[in-house]
């Protein structure tokens, strides 16, 4: 009985650890969404002549975004989650793929950066 509550208890221990991976996974992914998101917002406005003041604010929230993407893939590597890595980086590629199809002028203002 005592061999069943251990195995029970590791295999637990292994679930949890899997659903925080899966989690993590989700969370770098959206994180993805929502730099590429930013950076596009702040070009968008830059390309449509908004304001300098909104237009400075969108490029300052995309350098925090992008600050913050780049702590969590220095998290990843260092933990050496290749997986999690290279699937951010077809993410983010198919993100700005997106963005190339849907606005070129806004994507050929962002993409030698």
């Amino acid at each position: 009985m005592d061999v069943w509550r251990k195995f029970k208890a590791q295999a637990q221990t292994f679930a949890d650890k899997e659903m925080q991976a899966t989690a993590q996974v989700q969370t770098f992914m959206e994180q993805i969404d929502d730099t590429v998101l930013n950076v596009s917002l702040a070009g968008k406005g830059f390309q449509t002549g908004k304001e300098e003041d909104l237009v400075n604010m969108l490029c300052d929230s995309a350098i925090v975004s992008l600050n913050m993407l780049a702590v969590s893939c220095e998290y990843l590597y260092k933990e050496n989650d290749r997986n999690a890595i290279d699937l951010g980086r077809k993410r983010a590629h198919d993100k700005l793929s997106e963005l190339k199809s849907s606005n070129n002028a806004v994507y050929e203002l962002i993409e030698p950066h």
